[in-house]
């Protein structure tokens, strides 16, 4: 094992510390740098079913294979904020900031460590792919939210005798079709 020198301890807890409020500002430019480009194609079509009425965007979404619930979200979020291109990108910068948290939260769960769930919600914040998506008028972002909200909760049953809610009902029968499911 290679003894590190106390002073380069000091500078390793620093630069971790200094990770928080860091990413905090990174999130904040990574979303406002985008927020001015120019509108594409997918983005006024998002903008095009948000502002119509209810009924108009089930009627198109008949023909649309993209997440039904951005676009309600969207046309109340356009009700309140303005259908300008900063205010509709405002949605989705907020599940990507509401993503991060949600990484957080995880890595706190899985990880009994204090440092692991600061880097799993760094290495999100700085996803180039997450990045670009909270920057356009599309649903990807609230997919992103709601996918790492399902890997949660699915992680959080699996460490459970019973889902919350069932009060131990469905145990048995779980149990049975678990298969290569193995609790610690």
């Amino acid at each position: 094992m290679v003894d590190v020198p106390r002073s380069g301890m000091r500078l390793a807890d620093w630069a971790e510390r200094a990770l928080i409020p860091l990413s905090a500002m990174a999130a904040l430019i990574f979303v406002v740098i985008g927020a001015s480009r120019p509108v594409w194609l997918d983005e006024v079509s998002s903008l095009s079913f948000a502002t119509q009425n209810l009924q108009g965007i089930i009627a198109r979404l008949r023909n649309d294979t993209n997440l039904p619930a951005y676009y309600w979200i969207l046309h109340q979020w356009i009700a309140v904020f303005g259908n300008s291109e900063a205010a509709a990108r405002s949605l989705s910068a907020i599940f990507y900031l509401g993503t991060i948290v949600v990484v957080f939260v995880t890595g706190r769960f899985l990880f009994s460590d204090t440092r692991s769930p600061f880097y799993c919600a760094f290495f999100y914040l700085i996803s180039v792919q997450a990045i670009r998506q909270a920057q356009n008028i599309r649903g990807y972002t609230l997919l992103g939210f709601v996918a790492s909200l399902s890997i949660f909760f699915f992680l959080r049953w699996i460490r459970t005798d019973s889902p919350p809610g069932t009060g131990g009902v469905d145990a048995p029968s779980r149990k049975r079709s678990e298969g290569t499911f193995e609790r610690r």
